[in-house]
């Protein structure tokens, strides 16, 4: 019977120890983020200049290569055209992507997103929201402790496109990403 409780404690500190370094195993798990970008807009053939947004992101990592990420933001500037008698401001977003890594053994792990952005983009006096496709590219930089993982990143993103208004988004910005 001793014997037993023995195995029962051994069995019992492997199955913590394994739940302990997979809660922090950096091939999968949840994960959340902050980000800022600047916004470069391009609204015609020859208007162009540049909000600041912010966003807040929710993810999973299934894998090494593998993971999904939605974001939700918010622009914070706005753009005067004064020989429009027009302003651009951008509204509340949020978007959906699949993500796609390849980690290298230095920490830095470059990333491709494909997915979607719905988007509100107000030209005074017309205010429109539109979905979709968005894409892009970015390098993570991964800081981790024996129970924290940080991701630091860069990125650029063609963030929105409204045919009707022939208007154009791209970001580059910056995030930090936790894991647990």
């Amino acid at each position: 019977m001793n014997k037993s409780y023995k195995l029962l404690a051994l069995s019992l500190v492997a199955l913590f120890t394994h739940c302990a370094q997979a809660s922090v195993d950096d091939t999968q798990g949840w994960n959340l983020g902050v980000g800022a970008a600047m916004s470069y807009h391009q609204y015609g053939s020859d208007i162009d200049d540049t909000l600041y947004n912010a966003h807040v992101s929710a993810g999973y990592r299934f894998n090494s290569y593998l993971g999904i990420e939605a974001r939700i933001g918010k622009g914070f500037t706005d753009i005067e055209l004064p020989a429009y008698e027009r302003i651009v401001e951008q509204g509340l977003f949020y978007s959906g992507y699949l993500k796609a890594m390849y980690p290298l053994s230095s920490g830095f792990t470059p990333y491709l997103l494909v997915g979607a952005q719905n988007s509100e983009i107000e030209i005074d006096p017309v205010s429109t929201s539109d979905t979709s496709l968005s894409y892009g590219v970015g390098l993570s930089y991964r800081l981790q402790a024996k129970t924290v993982a940080v991701d630091l990143g860069l990125e650029a993103l063609n963030a929105f496109q409204h045919g009707d208004l022939d208007y154009d988004v791209w970001d580059f910005g910056v995030k930090i990403g936790y894991q647990f």
